[in-house]
């Protein structure tokens, strides 16, 4: 489109309009899209964590996880302190869906805080089931128990796949990781 051309020109170099841009298609789940300029804003741009989290991100919503995982370890030298939550978050979904949940647990003990934000309620989820599989049901309660107050009425496969987790765990508080390969997804 000439408009995006006008943008890029007025930063040639740089990457603020390729960085606001995939910012932009990425937020609106545009991934295909989204991912060629999130190639030419890690070109210009191989310096700025933003660059690998954005083409992380992509990787991770369109099921290439395994991908994914480089470019969230790539970002963590070249950020600050504050961005490694983020960073933590996210490895610690991808790592989910590869069913690897004690270093997903791991990655979510870094990446997540009730208490200081709203965390999406997936996340949530994730953090609350790979708690149970690492034996951690206290956490996964309070996971669950703010997932439910949080999540809106209408994310009801949400709430349903939460409330059903937080009844196997006040039915039975010693289950195994092994009774939940089934229905991590």
């Amino acid at each position: 489109a000439p408009e995006i051309e006008k943008v890029l020109a007025l930063d040639p170099r740089g990457g603020r309009a390729v960085h606001g841009l995939t910012r932009g298609l990425v937020d609106a789940k545009r991934y295909a899209e989204a991912e060629k300029w999130a190639d030419l804003f890690l070109e210009r741009q191989p310096r700025d964590p933003n660059s690998y989290l954005l083409k992380g991100v992509i990787l991770e919503n369109t099921e290439r996880c395994p991908e994914a995982l480089a470019y969230f370890r790539r970002a963590f030298p070249l950020s600050a302190r504050d961005f490694h939550p983020s960073l933590h978050q996210h490895l610690g979904s991808c790592l989910y869906v590869m069913q690897d949940f004690a270093t997903a647990y791991e990655h979510f003990e870094n990446g997540v805080n009730i208490y200081t934000r709203n965390e999406p309620g997936e996340t949530l989820y994730q953090y609350a089931f790979s708690a149970v599989v690492v034996g951690d049901a206290r956490k996964a309660r309070i996971l669950l128990k703010a997932l439910l107050y949080q999540t809106p009425e209408s994310e009801t496969r949400l709430i349903e796949r939460a409330r059903g987790l937080l009844a196997q765990l006040d039915s039975d508080p010693s289950l195994s990781a092994g009774f939940f390969e089934g229905i991590a997804r």
